[in-house]
């Protein structure tokens, strides 16, 4: 299997391959990190504004 060292040019293009997969799983894991967080986030702050309506009601 090539690392991420080629050795001939004909080694190019996997190495390429290799290291855009890298960067695609980094991006992809950053994005869902993200997503994440704004999902509890917004969790939080729907519960925040439900309690608030309760209370002003009550």
């Amino acid at each position: 299997m090539v690392g991420t060292d080629p050795k001939t040019v004909q080694d190019l293009p996997s190495v390429l391959q290799i290291l855009l997969g890298h960067k695609l799983q980094t991006m992809s894991n950053w994005v869902s990190g993200r997503i994440d967080a704004s999902s509890s986030r917004m969790n939080h702050l729907e519960k925040n504004l439900t309690d608030l309506r309760c209370r002003l009601r009550g």
